[in-house]
């Protein structure tokens, strides 16, 4: 990470900051239209198949979610010409932590 010295021109800084401001609100649209689209999507794909209990559990309902903020938030990467092994961090640092956890605490145990 690059420390910013106080040599360095306010206005470079102030360019950094809005740069950082707008690929934050990219990311947030990004991942709240993905839940917005891809969850509905997913629910009109299972309803008819019964398996819509199946997202009763919290722990698979919010790695549906994840799943939707991924795929959304890879193809926005794509599209801004990201290279498909950023893609495939960002997604793995979605994905992985979720997996983790739920493993740690137990919550992802087959019922």
């Amino acid at each position: 990470m690059t420390k910013i010295h106080p040599d360095v021109p306010a206005t470079f800084r102030r360019a950094q900051f809005l740069h950082f401001i707008r690929h934050f609100l990219e990311m947030v649209i990004a991942m709240v239209a993905g839940m917005m689209i891809l969850g509905p999507i997913r629910a009109l794909i299972i309803a008819p198949l019964g398996w819509s209990d199946l997202f009763d559990r919290p722990e698979l309902h919010a790695l549906a979610m994840a799943a939707d903020m991924t795929i959304a938030m890879s193809l926005w990467m794509r599209y801004r010409k990201h290279s498909w092994i950023s893609i495939a961090e960002m997604a793995t640092a979605m994905v992985l932590p979720f997996i983790v956890l739920c493993t740690v605490v137990g919550g992802c145990v087959v019922r």
